[in-house]
């Protein structure tokens, strides 16, 4: 069975690499294919796996899957969800990052679904010894929804100004350009998996700044997952996903608001930060738990028989 992650390459998508593992380590062959590949590809594809998004192509004969990793961003979030809701085209199966994301779209015609959160790459390491480069880095997305300016300019305030942030992104050229005169803010990427390990390595603590406005509020933060399984000291906003998260796998993290008022070096260096329990969050383990293993078991039959 041939499984094509179809997507659009405008997003951070980790869960991309883990399904190839995933599938692969257990027969499946898998290709990853953008929009405009797929819809000129010759080759054989059982399974039309769609990183949502839009999607109003006319169904083929294989199998669909839609995978929703978030709600729609603002502005006008909730008229986006709905368009999708009433106007992507009927899949076979639907995957959500979790409940929240679920509840954002209102299905409501039957089809079988699945929640399929983020996970970690338990096979990933670092040297806790190696020396620290940065005092500070952020990993992720830059995007003006995002609100990673009110950060940058917490850095060019005299009290932090000659502490180093290291901002591992891409598309941040504009940015970059904006901050190009301030020496301690340094922009690098996009980065292999392992680079961003090494450059984690290379940080004395990891910020996870979130808004606190939705839908990024309630969805799973990847580099939260990220700064953790490698023991990088995590200063954070506080929003409900976070205290999620510490009511049901613990840890100890610095917060602050918005404006990052508190954040102190001294404070920091005196903090007793802790990670939380990420045993259960290895991607195995989350698509497992999906059911869309014995979702894509119960079509095999449909996808033989079109052979």
């Amino acid at each position: 069975m041939t499984i094509a992650f179809i997507h659009d390459h405008l997003s951070f998508l980790p869960e991309i690499e883990a399904y190839q593992v995933f599938f692969s380590s257990r027969g499946f062959s898998t290709m990853v294919l953008d929009f405009k590949e797929w819809k000129n590809s010759s080759a054989k594809i059982d399974v039309e796996w769609m990183m949502m998004g839009t999607d109003i192509s006319k169904r083929t004969s294989a199998v669909r899957i839609h995978d929703y990793a978030s709600s729609s961003a603002p502005p006008f979030m909730k008229l986006k969800n709905s368009f999708k809701s009433r106007f992507n085209t009927k899949p076979d199966f639907r995957l959500f990052l979790n409940g929240y994301v679920r509840d954002c779209f209102h299905f409501n015609d039957g089809i079988p679904w699945g929640i399929r959160d983020m996970g970690i790459d338990s096979g990933l390491y670092i040297d806790g010894q190696t020396e620290k480069k940065f005092d500070f880095i952020y990993t992720g997305s830059v995007k003006a929804d995002r609100k990673v300016t009110d950060l940058l300019n917490r850095f060019i305030q005299k009290d932090l100004s000659s502490r180093t942030l290291l901002i591992l992104s891409r598309d941040y050229e504009h940015i970059a350009n904006e901050y190009r005169h301030y020496s301690n803010i340094v922009f690098r990427g996009p980065v292999s998996k392992p680079e961003v390990a090494r450059y984690l390595s290379e940080s004395r603590f990891a910020i996870n700044y979130i808004p606190n406005r939705e839908p990024y509020n309630k969805q799973t933060s990847t580099k939260f997952l990220e700064y953790q399984q490698f023991n990088i000291p995590v200063i954070t906003t506080d929003y409900p996903w976070l205290r999620e998260f510490e009511n049901k796998y613990g840890g100890i993290f610095f917060k602050i608001d918005a404006t990052m008022k508190k954040l102190n070096w001294e404070d920091l260096l005196s903090f007793p930060f802790r990670s939380g329990d990420l045993s259960s969050w290895s991607w195995d383990k989350r698509i497992e738990e999906s059911g869309v293993l014995e979702f894509l078991a119960s079509q095999k039959s449909k996808v033989k028989s079109q052979k």
